[in-house]
């Protein structure tokens, strides 16, 4: 983290001030004395920061590249694209990780996607500013989590199916009660199925 504060000529003040944490908390970060929560690590990749070198050890130099999305370039990297909170869209912001990441994990690169958690209603397997990656390609709806859009927000839940054309939204937080949804009646559309948390790994 260090090497790419100082790539990026910012001092721990100024970027404490621009991630919204204290001093002492930058200083603990740098040190390897306290784990980064994602939220952080998002403002950061928002600075310019290569979060696959933060969070996976790829060299710096390596992200410097432009591969297409979910191809691999000559150094091994994919970039996956990030989904829009407010609109459910892709946008120009994506992440890049080290192919052999997924590789290892047996995930195939094709369809696949950041979504960033907002909320508590998956709590405790899922929390607040958590990415999951979710594969585009499954919407067919079996019980699983989803990531879905409802009335122009992305949110992520456990669905169910009910009936033809309802369905149940589920968390795990009990605060938050499910509730059945007409997707005839609503502005539904499932964008890809849940395939893992980042903070699981």
């Amino acid at each position: 983290m260090t090497e790419e504060r100082i790539r990026l000529k910012l001092t721990k003040e100024q970027l404490a001030q621009s991630t919204g944490i204290i001093r002492n908390t930058q200083y603990q970060y740098e040190k390897n004395k306290l784990t980064p929560k994602i939220s952080y690590l998002v403002k950061l990749a928002e600075l310019g920061f290569h979060t696959q070198y933060l969070l996976f050890g790829a060299s710096a130099s390596e992200a410097d590249g432009t591969p297409s999305t979910n191809s691999p370039d000559s150094d091994g990297l994919v970039r996956l694209p990030v989904y829009q909170a407010n609109t459910g869209q892709p946008i120009p912001k994506s992440q890049w990780f080290p192919k052999a990441w997924f590789d290892q994990h047996n995930l195939p690169l094709a369809n696949l996607a950041l979504v960033v958690v907002t909320g508590e209603p998956m709590l405790t397997a899922l929390r607040h500013q958590d990415w999951v990656i979710i594969d585009t390609s499954l919407t067919d709806i079996d019980g699983h989590t989803y990531a879905f859009r409802l009335d122009g927000t992305i949110l992520v839940r456990n669905v169910q199916r009910q009936a033809k054309n309802t369905v149940q939204i589920a968390g795990i937080n009990p605060a938050y009660p499910p509730y059945t949804l007409d997707m005839s009646a609503a502005d539904f559309t499932v964008i890809g199925k849940v395939v893992t948390a980042l903070h699981y790994w």
